[in-house]
């Protein structure tokens, strides 16, 4: 006979699911799979239904973004944020002047680049905590290490397609000409 879990624990793993970018819909989906799985799978003398049906979640979500694909629909997501978040004061040609110019760098970017800059935009974009470095890793299948290695190579990367295009990091976002740097910089 199936174990109950509480309705709190449901929502909570929703909840979970969906603050890793899953839409509401997949994520009952996925809760409601790990929960028939557990049910069948659960041994209780080793360990309470909730925390294997906690690890399936976690599981099935890693596998539902790589079935979907989805990496580049957050990529072209955050882009497309990132010109809708744009200062009042700046026009509509500079917004669609970063929007050109972010279109152009992740066109150059190779599908295993983008996937890595997906999943770093993810640990940014996040509360911070909700993503961490290894369930970011997990997801493209790499060690912590790799995954920190190719942050780095991917950063040179951009860096090199800036100059091929002639741009600037700036170039990527709107701002208006009279806005200063956002962050300080320390000499």
């Amino acid at each position: 006979m199936p174990q109950t879990i509480s309705r709190r624990v449901l929502r909570g793993l929703i909840g979970r699911v969906m603050r890793r970018g899953v839409p509401r819909s997949d994520a009952e989906d996925i809760v409601l799979h790990a929960y028939e799985k557990s049910a069948k799978a659960h041994d209780p003398t080793r360990g309470s239904i909730e925390a294997l049906m906690s690890r399936m979640v976690d599981r099935d979500t890693v596998e539902w973004w790589r079935q979907n694909r989805a990496w580049s629909k957050v990529s072209e997501r955050l882009s497309a944020e990132s010109a809708v978040v744009a200062l009042h004061r700046v026009d509509d040609a500079a917004r669609r002047r970063a929007y050109d110019h972010q279109s152009a760098v992740l066109e150059r970017l190779t599908p295993a680049e983008r996937k890595v800059f997906a999943a770093w935009a993810l640990q940014r974009h996040l509360p911070q905590g909700e993503l961490t470095a290894s369930r970011a890793a997990a997801t493209l299948g790499l060690s912590v290490t790799e995954f920190n290695n190719a942050k780095k190579r991917l950063g040179r990367r951009v860096r090199v397609v800036l100059d091929e295009l002639g741009l600037t990091p700036r170039d990527l976002w709107t701002v208006a000409d009279d806005e200063g740097p956002r962050r300080k910089r320390h000499a």
